[in-house]
């Protein structure tokens, strides 16, 4: 898939973990061509600690929506 226009990423728990690195390892090499701001979206975060363990990303909060009750993480670019 093609992420060089992307600037939101919802996720609902879509891989495993590995799959999960994998895909956003793969966004991360867009950013620079053209450079934007990123904000993911994560409901259900079964594998946060993926997230959490990327340096080019930060925790911005989670909250619960109003689709669901499950908790939904934000992450944003990290400046």
């Amino acid at each position: 898939m093609d992420y060089t226009d992307g600037t939101v990423f919802f996720f609902f728990n879509p891989f495993g973990a590995d799959i999960l690195r994998a895909v956003l390892s793969r966004i991360q090499t867009t950013l620079g061509s053209p450079p934007r701001p990123v904000r993911f979206l994560y409901l259900n975060p079964v594998h946060s600690a993926v997230f959490r363990s990327l340096g080019w990303l930060k925790y911005a909060g989670n909250k619960r929506t109003i689709f669901s009750s499950q908790q939904m993480e934000r992450w944003v670019l990290n400046d």
